[in-house]
């Protein structure tokens, strides 16, 4: 969590903007204040968190199994090690 501003960085790997939507409303419905980033392709996800993950270090990731491009399994290991906030425990 972001300690100047307490609001969660997000990031969704979903490629369908239904269930995004519902992922933000039911978040909201919880009073959670969030920052939300939706990549909708597995490999743009994991071209994102090498790029830009250690800039933006997200707090919070909800991944898709099914994205096209790279499976959500494979997304995960990508990010496992890719920069210092994701690590695996």
């Amino acid at each position: 969590m972001d300690t100047q501003s307490d609001r969660w960085k997000i990031l969704v790997v979903e490629d369908n903007p239904v269930d995004v939507c519902m992922l933000g409303l039911a978040l909201e419905d919880a009073g959670l204040a969030f920052d939300m980033i939706n990549i909708k392709d597995g490999l743009e996800a994991i071209t994102f968190v090498r790029n830009e993950g250690e800039k933006v270090c997200p707090d919070l990731f909800v991944i898709d199994l099914h994205v096209p491009r790279a499976s959500g399994v494979e997304v995960v290991a990508a990010f496992v090690g890719a920069t210092p906030c994701v690590t695996s425990r």
